[in-house]
């Protein structure tokens, strides 16, 4: 490859093989969109918008037409695109290339139809090309671009050899990032089921000298932790965190991209300093009981929804580890009154923190600590590579296209 300024219409990064200058056209010009829907079969795999995540189709429920939702009417074919029309910002785009059955999409999408399926699907991720999209978005709690706003939408496109050529060098690293996010799911399940079999004592750690270790004891989450009461009464001026089921304690506003409280309504919050547990007791897909997660965000302010507490006795790196587990819930569903809201565990604080726990000796614990933290070191070596692999990819679209 060379790199290439001199004129406007040809993009800063391109092979030496091609030097015409990039056609300017709308992208109704480009792809078809929205070709005529074709009948829908007697039952079929319906793509709703929250089954693609990121260009992988997540989950697609089958059903019967009969009962249908009536946003299904995109029968998709093999090597279609699908662009996600509302809330495009996030990127949920499908390229569709293999199939089990009959796929149906929601018209939350459009299909696109071109000569060069993967220079458009790549297209749909090209900054200038979002840019355009944002514009024209709709709405604000559902922002959607309309089938005419994106047929009209103008774009750059090459020659057909170098639309191809162009589509199979970015799929190949899309197939790179692709496998290290395998790499990184096969790790994550390891670790699950290594979890599942320790702290179960299905396997166990022996000694230095190859002698077990004593029987772990159960103590009660009061022997051995307390409840953290520290109030922001004094109006400090410290970052707001939350407790996500997924990302763990992480700072407010880069969860839900703005501040959703004020100075003015932060007195009462809890103060939580490095190194506390919190749990949040909303309850989720992910966190069934409500997520249990170690703050190694840093000093923050957190709800008084919460609950902040420390582990005084035995080690933190292991209470870590085990509230990753689902051991502890079936304690919590027990005790729990569920009241009005069914999105959360109403659990007094008696209840919660008569919790029991499993307590093995101080270097039983220490090793399984160990043993579970290495995993998670190699997990977090493949998701640096992911995040770099991404950000070379961000850079290629920005350098490729015009």
């Amino acid at each position: 490859m060379v790199a290439i300024a001199e004129h406007i219409k040809v993009p800063e990064l391109r092979f030496p093989e091609f030097s015409r200058e990039w056609e300017r056209a709308r992208m109704e010009q480009l792809a078809r969109v929205n070709p005529p829907d074709m009948p829908l079969p007697n039952s079929f795999y319906y793509i709703d918008l929250d089954a693609v995540d990121k260009g992988v189709l997540k989950e697609a429920d089958k059903i019967d037409k009969e009962s249908a939702p009536s946003r299904a009417q995109r029968f998709l074919e093999i090597d279609d695109v699908l662009f996600q029309m509302v809330r495009p910002y996030q990127k949920n785009n499908l390229w569709f290339r293999e199939a089990k059955g009959h796929y149906v999409a929601s018209t939350g999408y459009a299909i696109l139809k071109s000569k060069c399926q993967a220079f458009t699907y790549q297209l749909l991720h090209e900054p200038q090309f979002n840019r355009q999209v944002r514009v024209r978005c709709t709405g604000s709690n559902y922002p959607a671009i309309n089938t005419s706003e994106l047929k009209l939408i103008p774009v750059y496109h090459p020659s057909l050899p170098e639309q191809q050529k162009i589509a199979e060098f970015l799929t190949a690293v899309d197939e790179k990032i692709g496998k290290l996010k395998r790499k990184k799911e096969l790790l994550e399940a390891y670790k699950k089921g290594a979890m599942q079999k320790l702290f179960s004592q299905e396997i166990r750690f022996k000694d230095d000298q190859g002698n077990p270790y004593p029987d772990w004891e159960e103590k009660r989450l009061g022997e051995v932790g307390s409840k953290s009461k520290r109030k922001n009464k004094a109006n400090q001026s410290l970052p707001v965190l939350t407790n996500s089921a997924t990302q763990g304690v992480i700072m407010q506003d880069s969860y839900f991209d703005r501040e959703i409280t004020t100075e003015a309504n932060l007195d009462g919050y809890y103060v939580v300093n490095l190194g506390l547990f919190v749990y949040n007791p909303r309850i989720s897909k992910h966190a069934k009981a409500g997520p249990i997660n170690f703050n190694n965000a840093g000093a923050g302010l957190m709800s008084p929804l919460y609950t902040v507490f420390s582990i005084d006795e035995g080690l933190k790196s292991f209470f870590k580890e085990y509230f990753k587990t689902t051991f502890w819930h079936r304690y919590m569903m027990a005790v729990s009154n569920f009241g009005v809201r069914h999105d959360r565990m109403n659990v007094t604080s008696d209840d919660f923190f008569a919790m029991p726990l499993p307590f093995p000796s101080l270097p039983e614990q220490q090793k399984i600590a160990e043993f579970l933290t290495g995993i998670d070191d190699k997990i977090n070596a493949v998701a640096n590579q992911i995040d770099k692999a991404a950000e070379f990819k961000k850079g290629l679209l920005q350098k490729m296209f015009v």
